[in-house]
């Protein structure tokens, strides 16, 4: 299980998931299943699903807090996804597991126990994290192999790593080891400031920055209108070839560590 996390928004997380999610199905015949932790419920939504309208018991709150909602099996949740391979949806509801999450023993692994019964049934379980830090983002951690970090290529976005790596290691030190696999640029433009900013990550970073950029491309945007990956829309646009090699790079990355699951 891997995340896709930046306790920073605007970062193209949510669509970095489903793209890469999608490759990983059509490229590589790989089952996926792509789990919706974000209370702003982004994926859910592009899924053709309205979050407001979903029960706990139809997302990822009612698996994560069987003491508040009964057992309910991630497995009996899993949907469908137009961008292909199967997800696990998500509410604005889960914004209140923050609180819950805090009084209730074990608080940081119940996403981890929540999603290991589908572990047999999907290649690869690809985490659509919270933009924040706080209980949500620590069972994402608890429930990860290791994490893909994607950074805008802006100033203000790229001095925000500093904060999550903190995070991180603050979580490694208390709980248990969580790798970060990679850290990939996105929303790159053909600008002094883009170019210079993915050279200061790569002198702060090193090999641990992925050597793909995903540009700023209107492909991506308006495959997402539909749920659709880039490629689904135009298989050979510029953002559609980005998250290919992003994704052959991702699982690279995966293999080294352990493999896909």
């Amino acid at each position: 299980m891997y995340g896709i996390w930046n306790w920073k928004g605007g970062v193209t997380k949510t669509s970095s998931t489903l793209n890469i999610a999608s490759h990983m199905v059509a490229d590589h015949g790989l089952r996926v299943v792509a789990v919706d932790f974000d209370p702003r419920s982004t994926l859910t939504r592009l899924a053709g699903l309205d979050p407001g309208a979903l029960k706990p018991s139809q997302t990822m709150l009612g698996a994560l807090l069987p003491e508040e909602y009964g057992a309910i099996s991630a497995r009996d949740l899993l949907r469908e996804a137009p961008w292909g391979g199967h997800l696990l949806a998500a509410s604005p509801d889960l914004a209140g597991a923050e609180p819950v999450l805090a009084e209730l023993p074990g608080p940081h692994g119940r996403l981890r126990r929540a999603l290991e019964e589908i572990r047999e049934e999907a290649d690869v379980v690809l985490i659509d994290g919270p933009p924040r830090t706080g209980k949500l983002a620590f069972n994402l951690m608890g429930a990860c192999d290791g994490l893909f970090v994607p950074v805008a290529l802006s100033y203000a976005s790229v001095t925000s790593l500093e904060r999550l790596f903190k995070t991180v290691r603050i979580f490694c030190e208390y709980e248990r080891e969580v790798p970060v696999l990679g850290v990939f640029g996105t929303l790159a433009r053909p600008t002094r400031h883009a170019r210079e900013t993915l050279v200061g990550l790569l002198d702060q970073l090193g090999e641990l920055v992925v050597d793909v950029a995903v540009p700023n491309t209107v492909s991506v945007e308006d495959a997402l209108v539909d749920g659709l990956a880039a490629w689904q829309l135009q298989e050979n646009s510029l953002g559609a070839r980005a998250y290919t090699e992003l994704t052959n790079r991702v699982l690279q990355r995966m293999s080294l560590a352990g493999g896909v699951a």
